[in-house]
């Protein structure tokens, strides 16, 4: 069961992170109009980058519409470069990793001797929906984004931005049948969600809760993503302890070692 419930885990985040986060068009005011709730979210925290890579220890919860699964693991980022997983037994050794590079998800089962490999421009849902490494990164490094690489801060006078009683609502308009919104507390100044559709259809939501101050700006130790309209619903949460701020060198796995199997098969090995 080991095996197969990391894999379970780890499949749950490639379902997730290739699926980016999305939401319905919006009509988009004048960038004049925007100036007073621009200036304020320019002084937000979730707008300061980071000062370093992240490291930290990660539970996590799956479900797939009746069934879940949990595991712990390690959580390692180096901005720009890439993400891992790295999914452990009894908190002991490490029996499966996700590495999340610029080009590629590489899925390595160890204790199966296996691995799968997913280039990014090579999945249609990707290239239609315009999703990248840079949307997953920021995705799961708390950040908002332009769908189209520019600053974001920049690109904020083209976007649509409205208030409520908590929250900053910032929404970036369709773009390739994909669109995006971000929702900043304004009490904290943290972005506490970003959610929305692709094609009508594929929705996702990722909150971000309970945050840690760091060095740079703060940073949640609870994420919760919720995937619908792939035929099931798929949910994630993600622990995060000993959060740091550190120097962190990303390598893509080697798997020499290990045989080739397409993602399909791991499809098979969680049902």
């Amino acid at each position: 069961m080991i095996r197969k419930n990391s894999l379970y885990i780890v499949l749950l985040s490639v379902m997730l992170f290739v699926c980016g986060c999305g939401t319905t068009k919006r009509e988009r005011t004048s960038s004049a109009s925007n100036a007073p709730m621009l200036e304020l979210l320019q002084q937000m925290p979730a707008m300061r980058p980071l000062n370093n890579d992240i490291t930290a220890r990660i539970r996590m919860a799956a479900t797939i519409d009746d069934k879940a699964l949990s595991s712990k693991g390690t959580f390692c980022a180096e901005q720009g470069k890439g993400i891992r997983i790295g999914i452990t037994a009894l908190g002991l050794f490490e029996v499966a990793r996700l590495d999340l590079s610029v080009d590629k998800a590489l899925l390595i089962n160890k204790m199966g001797k296996e691995y799968a490999a997913l280039k990014y421009s090579d999945y249609g849902f990707l290239k239609q929906a315009g999703l990248n490494y840079k949307i997953l990164e920021a995705v799961l490094l708390n950040r908002p984004f332009s769908p189209d690489g520019t600053d974001f801060a920049k690109a904020m006078s083209r976007m649509n931005i409205t208030s409520d009683a908590q929250h900053i609502v910032v929404s970036t308009g369709q773009i390739n049948n994909m669109c995006y919104t971000f929702y900043f507390n304004t009490a904290g100044g943290e972005l506490v969600k970003t959610e929305g559709i692709y094609d009508n259809r594929v929705r996702v939501t990722c909150r971000y809760s309970d945050f840690e101050k760091l060095t740079s700006r703060p940073f949640p130790r609870n994420m919760s993503l919720v995937i619908d309209g792939v035929g099931s619903v798929v949910g994630l949460e993600m622990n995060f302890s000993n959060i740091k701020e550190t120097e962190y060198v990303f390598g893509v796995s080697d798997t020499s070692k290990y045989s080739p199997i397409d993602f399909s098969r791991i499809i098979e090995l969680v049902k």
